[in-house]
């Protein structure tokens, strides 16, 4: 490459055996000095997700609670609840959002990092093994 009439070459060198998920800078673009320029992924990484629900969806939501994925393509692959949290930075505020970490049973690909997916919670699911509970007590 040519930048100001001269020749630039470089190596980057890896901290890790990683793939390359994403080149930042766009064609053309200068880069600075100590400016991130790639996005990458070790290649036994496995990916998790981060869902975000409104907070008046989180009496419906529990650890454990199964959830399917919904990744590019239409490929969907099943998920439990780890945890929940709330956004430290914006615990108080209307409209606060309640994360949810979710881990897929299967490992997802790492192409999907970094990339959106769907996450549909099974609501019947809780319900039905409420009304199990109860039965099984005599409530």
């Amino acid at each position: 490459e040519e930048l100001l009439g001269q020749s630039v070459r470089g190596t980057l060198t890896s901290p890790c055996d990683c793939k390359v998920l994403n080149l930042l800078p766009a064609k053309d673009q200068y880069m600075s000095k100590g400016e991130q320029i790639a996005v990458m992924v070790p290649t036994d990484a496995s990916a998790h997700v981060i869902a975000r629900f409104n907070f008046t969806e989180g009496e419906n939501l529990q650890e454990g609670q199964s959830v399917t994925l919904h990744l590019a393509g239409g490929e969907t692959r099943a998920g439990t609840i780890e945890s929940l949290y709330v956004d430290a930075e914006t615990p108080n505020q209307p409209g606060t959002a309640i994360n949810a970490l979710v881990q897929a049973e299967n490992p997802l690909p790492i192409e999907s990092v970094g990339r959106p997916i769907g996450v549909t919670v099974d609501v019947f699911q809780l319900s039905s093994l409420e009304g199990v509970v109860n039965q099984v007590s005599g409530n």
